[in-house]
């Protein structure tokens, strides 16, 4: 009778490690997606960002948002104006330097 109660408490065990497994696989596999990036290599929009627009931020000090471009590792200050201004001076921006196929928020759909 032991020897049965412990062969399926380590058949228990075996499948309580397996479910942790793979819900630590799973885990793994959403933060990959959090991070993603389209095809190009530009970051996608993220959530929880203080404005709604790609590129745009707002700076508490100055109490504006502002326009800025990360660009072959260099992050380019645009300017500050409304957000949709803001906007807009990135998505120009952003089209002069990656070319027509630039993920702007025009391209995004946001404007």
């Amino acid at each position: 009778m032991k020897a049965e109660l412990k062969t399926v408490l380590k058949e228990v065990i075996k499948e309580l490690l397996l479910e942790i497994l793979l819900e630590q696989e799973v885990e793994k596999t959403v933060v990959v997606d959090e991070n993603a990036r389209n095809n190009s290599g530009q970051a996608v929009k993220k959530k929880g960002t203080s404005s709604k627009y790609k590129g745009v931020s707002f700076n508490k000090q100055r109490g504006k948002f502002q326009a800025h471009l990360k660009y072959k590792g260099d992050l380019e200050y645009l300017g500050t104006g409304t957000e949709e201004e803001c906007a807009l001076m990135y998505d120009k921006k952003c089209a002069e330097l990656r070319g027509a196929n630039a993920e702007t928020n025009k391209s995004m759909g946001l404007i």
